[in-house]
């Protein structure tokens, strides 16, 4: 019993100076905001979500980043919030205004994108995954017990609503979804170049807060996918995952 007291004790005194470094930077953060030092509310919000991420803070960082000119790192941020809470309206409304204001195409919701408005992507994916095993369950235990017909029909059907809503669902997810996104962070367009080497040809220019999709990485080049399909490389310094690195 003591042992256990200690444990509560020690895990509290943790969650509690988390939150009491969480919260310093951040309300420093949220002063400077308030009086219009943007620059130092993005640097303050950076280390606060450094230390303890959360959808809101990074979409007040993003908001800051805003502020201050910087669009391409607030865009990063702002996709960073949505993939802690795709729900967040002010955070896509918000991305939505800069991607236009780049010249950028705006990104086409998919139907879990909808769902999840509503329903967390958690919760879609826990519905489909009992449906599975209980179809599963109940078309084996049928046959198991000979006793097949329209209730092994059933379960096989459940199965398969159960397996397709879930995988669907999980692929969809938007930290799995964009596990291989990264975002342009530049005051100007990038050149998108045909090989790794910076005399190669340009095969596009990419505006800054453009989304690419990461395929590989060689040295200080990143070889990448377009928004319209295109492939080449981009130095990595001029590139920011939209996944933070562990």
């Amino acid at each position: 019993m003591r042992r256990l007291n200690t444990l509560l004790l020690v895990a509290l005194a943790a969650a509690t100076l988390a939150s009491r470094v969480q919260a310093g930077p951040a309300e420093d953060a949220a002063a400077a905001y308030a009086r219009g030092d943007y620059q130092a509310a993005a640097r303050g919000y950076e280390t606060a979500v450094a230390t303890l991420p959360s959808s809101g803070l990074y979409y007040n960082l993003a908001m800051a980043e805003m502020k201050a000119g910087n669009r391409p790192a607030a865009a990063l941020n702002f996709r960073r919030a949505l993939l802690l809470d795709p729900r967040m309206s002010d955070a896509k409304i918000a991305l939505s205004e800069i991607e236009r204001s780049q010249g950028l195409p705006v990104g086409k919701e998919s139907i879990f994108d909808k769902v999840s408005q509503y329903v967390p992507f958690v919760t879609v994916i826990t519905v489909g995954s009992v449906l599975f095993w209980f179809g599963a369950f109940l078309a084996v235990g049928l046959l198991v017990f000979r006793r097949g017909g329209l209730g092994v029909v059933v379960g096989v059907v459940l199965v398969v609503i159960g397996g397709a809503l879930a995988a669907a669902a999980l692929i969809s997810e938007p930290a799995w979804a964009q596990r291989n996104d990264g975002v342009v962070i530049s005051a100007k367009p990038v050149a998108l170049l045909d090989a790794p080497a910076d005399q190669s040809p340009t095969l596009t220019n990419l505006p800054p807060a453009s989304c690419v999709r990461i395929i590989s990485k060689r040295g200080e080049w990143t070889y990448c996918e377009s928004p319209a399909g295109e492939k080449g490389w981009l130095p990595s310094a001029n590139l920011q995952p939209v996944v933070p690195s562990a």
